[in-house]
C-alpha cells in the first residue's frame, strides 16, 4: 500500500483483520455483521496465543525500524507498566483491529476504510507525528444547520446516534459506532437513556516522544475549553462538556479510548441552542484566534463566564423569584470582573466610557452609544452597592428604572467586549484612542466582506475532507 513506512506489519496486520472478519462472517452469518448486537460488542481479544503477537513483534522490529518502534510505545504507553516493546506492540495492533473492524467490517468501502485509518497507525509508530483525536462530548448545543461546518481545519462537530438507518450504510456507520463505544465506556454514568451525542472532535498530529500522553491531555482540556468559551460568547448558551479525553494509538477502540469525567458538573435546566451559521463562522474566527495562545492568557474571561452560567443552577423550592434576584446578583459581579479585566483603567466612569466606546458601531443609531454609557454607569451603581453590603437595598429595589437589572442586556455586553478582546489583544490603547476621536480598526468575529463570507462557505465542504478523525 502506497503512503505507509512499514510493508511487512501492513501484511502482517491485513492479513490478521481479514481471518478475523472471515471467523466472525462464518459463526454469524453475514448479515449479523451489520448488526447492533454484533457493532456494539467490541472489543475481543484476538492475540490470546503467541502466534499473532510474535508475527507483529517480527515485523514491527525490523532492524530499520526498530528505533521508531520502540520510541513510539515509550510515548503511548507511558501510563502502563510490566510489559515490554513486543508485548505492547501485540496491544497496539489489537487496539486497532477493535477500532477499525466494527468500522469497516462488510461495507462495500471497508478496503478503503481499513488503509485510511491505517496509514494513520503506521506513521505514528513509524513517522515523527502521532495523531492524536480530542473527543467530547458536548451538551446544551447542536448543530441542525451546518453551522459547524466552517470550524478550523481539523475540528468537526458531528452527532453519533444509534437506530438513525441500516449500518449497511457506510455514514450511518460512521456515526453509530463511536456511539457504542462511548456508551460502553466505563466512566459513563447517567447516560442509560441517551440515544445520540454530540461530540466535537479535534485532530491534530503531536511529536512522538515520551511526553506524548501528557501533551495529549493537555490538548484536549486546552482545545475543548476555548470551543466552549468560543461558542457561549456566540450562542448564549449553557454548552458544556462533562466528558472528554482523546484516541490515539494505543488509545483507539472501546475498551482502551481515553474518555474521561472532569471535575464540570453537568449544568441541569440550561440553555440549549442551535449552532447556526452565522454563530458557526463566528466561532470559527473567535477559535483561529484562541487556539496558538495559552488558555492562561483568558482565564479570567473563562473563568467568570462559566462561573455566571452556573449560577443558574441554584434554585429553590419556595420564593424563585427571590433566588433568581440572588443570582442576577453574584451574575452581576462576574460580569463586571470580565468588562475590568478586558479594560483596565481605574474608576467607573472611565470603564464605562471605554465601554460603550469599543462596542460602538458603524450602525449605531444617534444617542445608542450614550444611551449605552449611562446603563453600564448605573449597573455600575447597583454593583458598587453590592459589593459595600447593600443587598438588601438591591433585593427591595422595584420602580428606579435607571437602577433596574437587565442581566442579560450586562452579559451581552462583557460578552461583546470579550469576543473584542479576543480578537484584538489589549484594548486599553485603543479604546483611548477611540475615546480622543482617532480612527482606530478593529477587528471583529463576524466577517464583513460579502465574498470572503461566500469563499468560506464553499471550502466548507472540503475543509476536513484530506483530516483523519480518529
Amino acid at each position: 500500500m502506497d503512503g505507509i513506512y512499514n510493508a511487512k506489519l501492513y501484511e502482517v496486520v491485513r492479513g490478521l483483520y481479514e481471518e478475523i472478519v472471515a471467523e466472525f462472517a462464518a459463526d454469524l452469518g453475514a448479515e449479523k455483521l451489520h448488526s447492533e448486537e454484533f457493532l456494539s460488542s467490541f472489543p475481543y481479544s484476538f492475540m490470546h496465543d503467541a502466534k499473532p503477537a510474535g508475527q507483529v513483534a517480527d515485523a514491527a522490529l525490523l532492524p530499520e525500524f526498530r528505533a521508531e518502534a520502540e520510541k513510539c510505545i515509550e510515548g503511548c504507553y507511558a501510563n502502563h507498566g510490566g510489559g515490554d516493546v513486543p508485548f505492547y506492540l501485540a496491544n497496539a495492533v489489537e487496539d486497532f483491529l477493535n477500532y477499525i473492524i466494527p468500522r469497516s467490517v462488510a461495507l462495500p468501502n471497508s478496503a478503503d476504510v481499513f488503509d485510511r485509518y491505517y496509514r494513520q497507525f503506521d506513521s505514528s509508530i513509524f513517522g515523527k507525528l502521532c495523531l492524536v483525536t480530542t473527543v467530547a462530548i458536548i451538551r446544551d448545543c447542536w448543530d441542525n444547520h451546518g453551522g459547524s461546518a466552517v470550524l478550523p481545519t481539523g475540528m468537526r462537530f458531528i452527532w453519533t446516534v444509534r437506530g438513525h438507518g441500516p449500518l449497511s450504510n457506510p455514514y450511518t456507520r460512521e456515526r453509530a459506532v463511536p456511539f457504542f463505544e462511548m456508551k460502553k465506556a466505563r466512566h459513563m454514568e447517567g447516560t442509560d437513556a441517551l440515544n445520540a451525542f454530540n461530540v466535537l472532535q479535534y485532530s491534530k498530529t503531536l511529536p512522538k516522544d515520551r511526553n506524548i500522553l501528557s501533551a495529549a491531555y493537555s490538548l484536549s482540556y486546552d482545545t475543548v475549553a476555548k470551543f466552549l468559551l468560543a461558542t457561549r460568547l456566540k450562542t448564549y448558551s449553557t454548552v458544556h462538556s462533562d466528558y472528554r479525553g482523546f484516541r490515539m494509538l494505543g488509545h483507539l477502540s472501546g475498551h482502551s479510548m481515553n474518555l474521561m469525567n472532569y471535575p464540570d458538573d453537568r449544568i441541569e435546566r440550561g440553555e440549549g441552542r442551535d449552532l447556526e451559521e452565522s454563530a458557526g463562522m463566528a466561532i470559527d474566527r473567535l477559535l483561529t484566534r484562541l487556539l496558538p495562545h495559552p488558555l492562561s492568557k483568558f482565564a479570567v474571561i473563562n473563568q467568570k463566564v462559566d462561573d455566571a452560567i452556573r449560577r443558574q443552577q441554584r434554585r429553590a423550592l419556595r420564593n424563585d423569584a427571590h433566588v433568581q434576584k440572588l443570582n442576577e446578583i453574584d451574575q452581576i459581579l462576574d460580569y463586571f470582573q470580565i468588562i475590568e479585566a478586558i479594560i483596565p483603567v481605574n474608576g467607573n466612569e472611565y470603564i464605562s466610557l471605554y465601554a460603550a466606546r469599543l462596542l460602538r458601531s458603524p450602525n449605531s443609531t444617534p444617542n445608542q452609544t450614550f444611551e449605552l454609557y449611562k446603563f453600564i454607569k448605573d449597573m455600575y451603581k447597583v454593583r458598587n452597592d453590592i459589593m459595600h453590603g447593600r443587598v438588601n437595598e438591591v433585593l427591595s429595589r422595584k420602580t428606579k428604572e435607571s437602577q433596574r437589572i437587565d442581566i442579560y442586556k450586562l452579559r451581552h455586553i462583557a460578552y461583546s467586549l470579550a469576543c473584542l478582546n479576543i480578537m484584538n489583544d489589549q484594548l486599553k490603547d485603543a479604546a483611548t484612542r477611540l475615546a480622543l476621536g482617532e480612527t482606530v480598526q478593529l477587528a471583529r468575529e463576524y466577517e464583513t466582506d460579502q465574498q470572503e463570507w461566500m469563499k468560506r462557505r464553499i471550502s466548507a465542504v472540503t475543509r476536513n475532507a484530506n483530516t483523519v478523525f480518529w
